[in-house]
């Protein structure tokens, strides 16, 4: 149930139905939902937003280098010995991955869509870094296993996204 004025979050019953709309809206207070407060509620939304872009750059700027560039990602940010190849793809992949589940949550409100979008990417690129580093060692297997759950994140995202509709959920 969505979290409507004067309904408890926690019984769904109304707490103040006998209020008239302009007095319920003075019952919550300020800092909880009244007219007045919508600068601030939108300035932090502001913020909010822009910290999850930076975040988002952060994470896909240093996943790409990492799973592009890992030999340079090491000894530049994470010198911890011995360098391991396919371990910094990995670090890129999964990097890629939460970038991309937080730009998702900029553009859809459908938890499980950003979830599977953000899970779809960093299982793409993991798939990828098992093909490209198959004679490193690991399971023969590993790249078709894994590109079979890239390919079923996809499926589900694509599902859950013509599911969710233009809004990105319910």
């Amino acid at each position: 149930m969505s979290h409507d004025a004067g309904v408890s979050r926690h019984t769904g019953m109304d707490t103040n139905e006998d209020l008239a709309p302009d007095q319920r809206a003075r019952h919550r207070g300020p800092g909880r939902g009244s007219p007045q407060d919508r600068p601030a509620r939108d300035a932090a939304q502001v913020v909010v937003r822009a910290i999850v872009v930076l975040g988002a750059a952060a994470f896909i700027i240093a996943g790409a280098w990492a799973l592009l560039w890992p030999r340079n990602f090491y000894e530049v940010v994470a010198g911890f010995p011995p360098f391991n190849l396919h371990l910094f793809h990995d670090v890129g992949a999964f990097q890629l991955g939460i970038g991309a589940a937080l730009l998702a949550g900029l553009t859809w409100r459908d938890g499980l869509l950003v979830a599977l979008l953000g899970g779809a990417v960093g299982a793409i690129a993991h798939a990828a870094s098992h093909i490209v580093d198959r004679n490193l060692g690991g399971n023969p297997s590993d790249p078709w296993t894994l590109s079979l759950l890239a390919v079923l994140f996809v499926i589900a995202a694509v599902l859950r996204w013509r599911a969710a509709g233009p809004g990105g959920g319910p």
